[in-house]
């Protein structure tokens, strides 16, 4: 092939490709009257017309379009998930009813789906956790598979302990 043709047929591959478009949009703030759904919508338009490559292009021009509240609550979000996890590592029972210290393990495993722990963690977390009871006995007797299992046993080992006490 010729250097002429070469540089043709170069030509014919860049006239047919799309040439981004750029749009301009708002940045959002947070503020109370501002419409987050518009908002969305105008970053999708702008995402489609600058012909991004990308999900990561994409995040970076969502984000450079935030402001205030918006983009301080956007650029934490990584550092949020990091203290979740660490709070529900550190989880105990303590001195609380085992029904509100479950709940409490379930709210942080909420806070952690974006980058879940391993079930073994998550099961060893709630059985170290437990405060020496017929729970604990049981769900260390019983040797559970998953964590929800272990609550299970634990919850129906409490609730026949409490039903066997006279009184």
């Amino acid at each position: 092939m010729s250097a002429t043709t070469t540089a043709a047929s170069v030509t014919r591959e860049r006239s047919t490709r799309p040439k981004p478009l750029l749009v301009s949009v708002k940045t959002f703030e947070g503020k109370d009257g501002e419409n987050l759904l518009l908002w969305t919508r105008e970053v999708d338009m702008a995402m489609e017309s600058a012909l991004l490559q990308n999900e990561q292009q994409c995040v970076a021009l969502a984000i450079s379009k935030l402001g205030g509240r918006a983009r301080k609550w956007a650029l934490t979000c990584g550092t949020s998930a990091y203290r979740i996890q660490s709070r529900f590592l550190a989880t105990q029972q303590g001195k609380k009813d085992l029904l509100d210290y479950v709940q409490e393990l379930r709210t942080l495993i909420a806070g952690t789906a974006a980058d879940p722990l391993p079930e073994a963690i998550t099961l060893t977390v709630f059985m170290e956790g437990l405060r020496t009871s017929a729970g604990r006995t049981e769900v260390f007797r019983v040797h559970s598979s998953s964590s929800e299992e272990a609550v299970s046993v634990a919850l129906n080992a409490e609730h026949s302990f409490r039903s066997a006490r006279p009184g």
